[in-house]
């Protein structure tokens, strides 16, 4: 007992307190099945890493200050048939499809659950308000309209609805059909003048752009061949061409006389050169 309260004591201060706290049964356990002492070791040191995990977890969600703590299974999706069918469909990733109405998106699911939970008194409106990041008065207008709408009173009000802006199918239709066939060989942006100019298509350059990449019909590029410096065509016969270039400097030291140092440089056939 003496050497088994040595090991208990050993335990708690290397801080393994779960291991300490079970040493007795487990030792009990083993010896009742017959482990050996790997088995037995393995086991003790396995319920101390789940009673860590246990308390690290409990201590990020204490410190993550969550207004309550529920899982899905808890949640209670009967009572309104709209939640019902989220909570059938809902698979925990990206967007839900229910058989009525607009898609969920992952914004508005975190407002569904927040709205339910305000719902089911377990949250204020204050505190839901500020987890949604939406005024108290605006938080009370979604609620309003969730009770008298459903959840479809959560997707937003454009949704399915095109910008006053697009591009219509048959205009984009027929950038494609010019890039392909009357303009084909120009670039994003030639095509873009030319269609204003001549087609009456008056696009942005980036909406062309997209819409030939969508098409995927990319934008030529012509790389020109970089132009090499003109050389100097040599002289047949040496004298036919001389450079003289001279320079006025006291070149015999600062008390010197200053005069002009000349130098010549004649360009001949090839390996002629001379310097004077």
């Amino acid at each position: 007992m003496i050497a088994l309260d040595q090991a208990r004591q050993h335990l708690e201060t290397l801080g393994l307190k779960q291991a300490a706290e079970i040493l007795d049964n487990t030792l009990d356990a083993a010896a009742s099945r017959q482990l050996p002492y790997p088995e037995m070791l393995a086991e003790l040191l396995g319920a101390e890493v789940a009673a860590r995990r246990e308390r690290y977890l409990t201590t990020r969600t204490r410190l993550a200050h969550l207004p309550f703590q529920r899982t899905l299974e808890q949640f209670d999706f009967g009572f309104h048939v709209d939640v019902l069918r989220f909570g059938q469909q809902l698979t925990g990733q990206g967007k839900c499809q229910s058989d009525e109405g607009p898609d969920i998106e992952p914004l508005e699911q975190t407002r569904l659950y927040v709205l339910n939970s305000v719902l089911e008194h377990q949250l204020p409106v204050a505190q839901a308000a500020e987890i949604l990041g939406v005024s108290e008065r605006h938080a009370w207008r979604l609620l309003a309209a969730y009770r008298r709408e459903g959840a479809a009173a959560l997707a937003h009000g454009n949704r399915g609805r095109k910008p006053r802006n697009t591009v219509s199918d048959n205009e984009a239709n027929a950038v494609v059909q010019l890039a392909s066939t009357t303009y084909a060989g120009s670039n994003h942006t030639h095509l873009t003048e030319l269609l204003k100019e001549r087609e009456g298509i008056d696009l942005s350059r980036p909406t062309v752009r997209r819409i030939l990449t969508r098409a995927g019909i990319s934008s030529p590029s012509h790389r020109r061949p970089p132009k090499h410096r003109v050389r100097r065509q040599r002289m047949p016969q040496p004298g036919m061409l001389v450079q003289i270039d001279g320079s006025f400097h006291r070149w015999l030291g600062d008390d010197g006389p200053q005069f002009t140092l000349l130098l010549t440089v004649e360009y001949g056939p090839s390996g002629s050169s001379r310097l004077e």
